[in-house]
């Protein structure tokens, strides 16, 4: 590895892993600022871990009919840097696997398509612009389920092969999640397994997220 890939890799993991920190500290911060209200119940104090959805903190009015301009600032913020951070660990994955030119323009579209779709999400509250917000949702997901797969064989095939394996597990519940968030759409309702698994996703996002920047970051110590 030459002096100059390994400088690449660490820019990139410090990005990622800023990524990952930021995100933290501005959900926690909209977390705090959220009135309440959830869709299953719009008198529910405060943000429910369990039964909001990542979303609803974008809101500039919450569920429960209060304003939310501060949460909607910090919500927007934090999906954002989780956005920024999932496109990076695109990049990432190109780094750590050998993939061919085509493959990586592949996953470099798909993540640029995932990166446009999600950071759409917070600027369409699905309160205001429901049928552009389930657009936008449906297209970041789908282009980085895309991307991700590509990525994860990628990884697959690399000395990180622990972080492919956490990768499996994002994407298996991610899958499903957007399966139910279809199902949903088409017939109108709003099972409870949704936020739930959504927040599952997140948890396990973080962590694969935060291992790819670590990776990146460690690399040249950890391929000797």
């Amino acid at each position: 590895m030459t002096g100059v890939t390994a400088v690449t890799d660490r820019r990139l993991g410090s990005a990622l892993l800023g990524s990952v920190g930021l995100f933290l500290a501005a959900y926690a911060l909209a977390v705090a600022w959220y009135p309440g209200g959830t869709w299953f119940d719009r008198h529910s104090v405060g943000y429910d871990l369990l039964r909001n959805f990542v979303c609803d903190l974008t809101q500039p009015i919450a569920l429960d009919g209060r304003p939310n301009p501060i949460g909607a600032f910090f919500g927007k913020a934090s999906m954002l840097a989780l956005d920024a951070g999932l496109s990076f660990a695109f990049l990432g994955a190109l780094r750590l696997g050998t993939p061919t030119r085509a493959l990586a323009r592949t996953v470099r579209v798909a993540a640029a398509v995932s990166f446009a779709g999600i950071a759409t999400v917070p600027l369409t509250p699905s309160l205001v612009l429901g049928a552009l917000h389930t657009v936008a949702v449906l297209t970041g997901v789908i282009a980085g389920l895309f991307a991700g797969s590509f990525a994860l064989a990628l990884l697959r095939r690399s000395p990180f092969r622990r972080i492919s394996a956490l990768g499996v597990s994002v994407f298996v519940v991610s899958f499903a999640d957007a399966g139910i968030y279809a199902w949903s759409i088409l017939s109108g309702t709003t099972p409870l397994a949704l936020p739930m698994l959504q927040r599952v996703a997140l948890v396990l996002l973080v962590l694969w997220l935060a291992a790819i920047g670590w990776a990146l970051f460690n690399r040249a110590r950890l391929v000797r």
